[in-house]
């Protein structure tokens, strides 16, 4: 009885636990299944996942949450090439397996595994495996419920610590190109071979322990202690986190940042999944940025056949060239004209031939650039492309064409033109008249061509020109402006403000107007530029930065002769007198015929003394024609000339040239007093005493009370032997308060026997109290009388051979024998000491004598 019991309850506990295994193994299957179906929906295999939902209905027992997926996918199925609109774009999502995972929770079980490993890949399945605390186990994906189910049973087989898991980031992996062998003969190999008693009796289930996520973590080597074998480390294959579904709607959305996001993270763990990299692609594409679009399509072209993508890939290639050429278009148009032909190749629009017309005429190719420009003409018919092809007929020299097409085009097209034949016509003869200038009669016709054209920019440009050039600036300025506001990147108007603001020395003005005029065209201003700024330099008096500039503006055009001109005034002004005579020499030798430059040569020359140079020089303006300013300004310059030769030559004591120069300046200033007094001093020191006392005695004639020169005079007739003469000037400077002046006419006195006159000018000494002479005057000792010649010290000695008897050339002296004849006599004013009148003076003239300049030693 009590093994009945026994028995009856083993049976019962054996049912209950048959039916919970039961419905348990059945709801893993239905989630499974479920599982599978929802990835063939998120790749847009919904015929796969329909046909699988539908095989389990049929099958099993019916599950609504299946039913609810057949209902859901039912209108979508197309054979899982459902078409999706991608930013434009109609493309094909591809077709999608699922893959299985199984793991084992005891080590001993992976030897097993690895048993089965044969035929797993026997049946078509690959699989790896993973040392560690888990053995992992991912299958090739499977196509139909039918080989799932199968794999699931062979995997099974294997032991019961084997369990099916879903992966929730499968990797998407290839489809298998080699068969997959029939299920059912494969399956009978399987079982024929399994032990599922021997497992099922040695194992029991244990929990799955969650893997750890942390990169830093190295996997542990399982190491077989008997057999000493060591397991390669192989990594765990990871997925994204995102999806294709993901980063399409995000991309559908215009949600561009998330979807490149997206794709770049898939891509990263699947390069070579096609869905990823077209969406990457597609992203670009909506970010107008064609080249790294291509990039990506690039990777992924030969490895696809789908039409979706191959189409893409040609407007990528298209857009990207054709995007390349405007933007060389300008600045290289010879490689621009390579992208458009690149692009035309793929689609030859209306855009492509806009862009070769345009690169052509930039490139001076002007007979290419008409075929095009006819097409996009023949197209659009719009303003902007009558205004091309007219201008590449212009450019070409096809005035005839240029004027045929002009007179086919609407007349409101016509108006806004810059090409009018009859205009232009008329704008040449204003030109002319300019040139002629002729401004009368050019503003007359161009006050008929505003009337007809009152808005055209040439009509406004010439009034502008007209008035800059008669110098009224205000007026100029105002057509300028008028230009500008309808244009204001216009060259010629910009080029013309900046010009005017320069001529009214606004040199800020005229540096901001260049700077936009360089930034809105493609005329070289940039000369120009720093001229303006070295203008601004030296008005604010920056010199030193002026300098700077200007070196480096030489550099670039080294035959300036202007900029060698600022450059050698610059030098002066800093007192780098070398420097300035190099700059200056180069000015010189560049132009030769420059007058500024000869006159700035020669001021710096007299600075230094040369004279022999300044003699060179002066002798280049034979023969040179010369405006009044430059005769005036030459005229100064040899006053200038004459006056510093005279002053160093009686500084150095050469009383010869000295009177040669100062009778030079006489010739051209005769009534000059520096001149007359230095030629005076001149000649009594250079033994000239007729010449000395001519000079004396026109000073005297204008300034009688001039004791110096009186004793000049004395001095004179006292080395012509005339000592009464002599007596007669002296006793007149005795007048003087000066105590030297009066010492050394007791001197002169004492020497020439007027011992008494002496001893007057003595004691006239001590009444000033100035001096005191310390010689007694009781009982003088008598000397010897003997002649006395009074005479300063003459200049010393030179060698001839230092001297250069050259004429110097002045254009302002005529004749060098004009040393006017004195027809008055000079007449001493009556002394109180003296009872007798004096004899009347008539100074003898002096021998004409040829000007000579002495030659100095070179400076350089």
């Amino acid at each position: 009885m009590r093994l009945i019991i026994t028995t009856l309850l083993a049976y019962y506990f054996l049912l209950i636990f048959s039916t919970n295994q039961l419905f348990g193994l059945s709801s893993l299957y239905e989630k499974q299944i479920l599982a599978l179906g929802q990835k063939y929906e998120r790749n847009g295999e919904y015929q796969r996942a329909y046909e699988l939902y539908q095989e389990y209905q049929a099958n099993n027992l019916p599950s609504p949450k299946i039913a609810e997926r057949l209902n859901a996918i039912k209108p979508l199925i197309g054979g899982g090439k459902k078409t999706v609109k991608r930013s434009g774009k109609i493309g094909k999502l591809p077709q999608k397996f699922y893959a299985v995972q199984v793991l084992t929770t005891k080590h001993k079980y992976r030897k097993s595994a690895e048993r089965e490993k044969s035929r797993l890949e026997g049946y078509g399945l690959s699989c790896y495996f993973k040392s560690g605390k888990h053995l992992y186990l991912r299958c090739n994906p499977v196509k139909t419920k039918g080989e799932l189910k199968e794999a699931i049973s062979i995997l099974k087989s294997i032991g019961k610590d084997f369990f099916i898991v879903r992966d929730s980031n499968p990797p998407i992996l290839p489809i298998s190109s080699s068969p997959i062998p029939k299920q059912s003969a494969q399956i009978e190999k399987i079982k024929s071979r399994q032990k599922p008693k021997s497992i099922q009796e040695t194992t029991k289930p244990k929990p799955i322990k969650q893997l750890s996520t942390n990169k830093n973590t190295r996997p542990s080597l399982n190491r077989n202690s008997h057999k000493g074998i060591q397991k390669k480390k192989k990594k765990i294959e990871k997925a994204s986190k995102y999806t294709i579904n993901q980063g399409y709607k995000a991309l559908n959305d215009k949600q561009f940042t998330k979807a490149k996001l997206i794709f770049s993270d898939i891509l990263k763990y699947q390069p070579d999944n096609i869905d990823a990299a077209f969406g990457y692609a597609l992203v670009f594409m909506n970010e107008g940025d064609w080249t790294k679009a291509y990039i990506t399509l690039n990777k992924i072209i030969d490895k696809t056949d789908r039409e979706d993508i191959h189409k893409t890939y040609k407007s990528v290639i298209y857009n990207m060239n054709l995007k390349k050429g405007w933007k060389n278009v300008a600045s290289d148009p010879a490689k621009s004209i390579e992208y458009f032909q690149k692009a035309g190749e793929i689609q030859m629009t209306s855009d492509v031939s806009e862009g070769l017309a345009y690169a052509y005429n930039n490139n001076k190719d002007f007979a290419s650039a008409i075929p095009y420009a006819e097409k996009v003409y023949k197209k659009k018919k719009d303003f902007k492309s009558a205004k091309l092809l007219l201008q590449a007929y212009l450019k070409a020299k096809k005035k005839k064409k240029a004027r045929e097409f002009f007179e086919t085009l609407d007349p409101a097209i016509q108006a806004n033109m810059e090409y009018n034949p009859k205009r232009d016509e008329l704008l040449d003869e204003v030109e002319k008249l300019i040139k002629l200038k002729q401004y009368r009669k050019a503003k007359s016709l161009l006050r008929e061509l505003y009337l007809l054209y009152p808005t055209n920019s040439k009509v406004l440009l010439y009034f502008a020109k007209v008035y800059q050039a008669t110098k009224k600036y205000k007026s100029a300025l105002e057509y300028y402006r008028t230009v500008l506001a309808n244009d204001p990147t216009n060259s010629e108007a910009l080029l013309g403000v900046a010009k005017i603001y320069l001529a009214l020395k606004k040199y800020q003005k005229a540096l901001t107007t260049l700077q936009t005029l360089k930034d809105n065209s493609s005329i070289n201003v940039d000369k120009l530029i720093n001229e303006t700024q070295l203008k601004i330099y030296l008005k604010d008096g920056n010199k030193r930065k002026a300098l700077v500039l200007a070196k480096e503006m030489i550099q670039d055009d080294p035959t300036n002769v202007e900029l060698y001109i600022t450059l050698g005034d610059l030098n002066m002004e800093l007192k780098n007198s070398r420097d300035a005579y190099f700059y200056y020499g180069r000015a010189f030798q560049l132009a030769p015929d420059n007058f500024q430059v000869r006159i700035k040569l020669l001021n710096l020359l007299l600075e230094q003394n040369l004279f022999d140079q300044i003699q060179t020089l002066l002798e280049n303006f034979r023969g040179f024609k010369m405006t009044k300013e430059q005769k005036k300004e030459l005229r100064d310059f040899y006053l200038k000339f004459y006056k510093k030769y005279t002053a160093v030559s009686l500084e150095e004591k050469d009383y010869e040239y000295a009177l040669k120069a100062a009778k030079a300046g006489l010739q051209m200033e005769p009534d000059d007093s520096f001149f007359i007094e230095s030629a005076g001093w001149a000649g009594l020191n250079s033994k000239k005493y007729n010449d000395a006392i001519y000079y004396f005695s026109k000073i005297l004639a204008k300034d009688p009370d001039n004791y110096t020169i009186r004793y000049g005079m004395g001095l004179a007739y006292v080395n012509l032997k005339q000592f009464d003469k002599a007596k007669e000037y002296f006793k007149y400077a005795e007048k003087s308060n000066d105590v030297d002046l009066l010492y050394k006419i007791a001197e002169i006195y004492k020497d020439i026997g007027f011992k008494k006159d002496s001893y007057r000018v003595v004691k006239l000494i001590e009444e000033l109290g100035k001096h005191s002479i310390v010689k007694s005057t009781s009982s003088p000792k008598k000397r010897p009388e003997k002649k006395v010649e009074i005479s300063p010290e003459m200049p010393t000695s030179r060698n001839l051979e230092y001297r250069d008897s050259m004429n110097t050339y002045n254009p302002f002296i005529t004749n060098n024998e004009d040393v006017p004849k004195v027809t008055e006599t000079v007449e001493p004013p009556e002394q109180n000491s003296i009872s007798n009148v004096l004899p009347k003076v008539v100074p003898q003239n002096p021998e004409p004598e040829v000007i000579e300049i002495k030659k100095k030693s070179i400076w350089f």
